[in-house]
């Protein structure tokens, strides 16, 4: 693929998530706005206004994210988890994660979930909690999954 074809599809495909998230952002603003919460609201709104915004604005970030050089891919991923604070790794720990930006890492996940063909809750439970050192049932995953169930269809039941 040639470069200007790399950093068209990388473009096309962030800006798609971006606006995904800001969606799955405004439903649960729109939740928080019924509840009377209109601080969170509008302040989750602000973040989706910025979401990953530094895959753009970072230099570093933008080499991978936009331009596809991978010859730093795993410390630009990690500078991007670091610098965003939906992300756990931004955090000594996901129980002193605001829940602003736990309601912005739903929305992220789902949104990633919906472009990988993922099943959310069942990644969320089986690889999530690992890699994030929580377990299902928690308060942190109780939190995370009460923001999840606003945002997903709910599960289907066998009969």
């Amino acid at each position: 693929m040639l470069q200007k074809e790399i950093v068209q599809k990388n473009i096309k495909s962030t800006l798609a998530h971006i606006e995904r998230v800001r969606n799955n952002c405004l439903i649960l603003a729109n939740f928080l706005i019924e509840k009377g919460d209109f601080h969170t609201a509008i302040e989750l709104i602000s973040n989706s206004l910025t979401h990953d915004v530094s895959k753009f604005a970072d230099y570093y970030e933008r080499e991978f994210f936009i331009f596809g050089d991978e010859s730093h891919k795993k410390e630009l991923i990690e500078r991007h988890r670091l610098q965003n604070l939906h992300h756990p790794e931004s955090w000594a720990g996901v129980q002193e994660i605001r829940d602003v930006f736990v309601m912005e890492m739903a929305s992220d996940l789902k949104a990633r979930s919906e472009e990988k063909g993922t099943d959310l809750r069942k990644w969320i439970d089986e690889e999530f909690t690992v890699r994030h050192n929580f377990k299902v049932g928690d308060r942190f995953h109780q939190k995370l999954m009460s923001y999840i169930d606003i945002l997903c269809e709910p599960p289907f039941e066998r009969i």
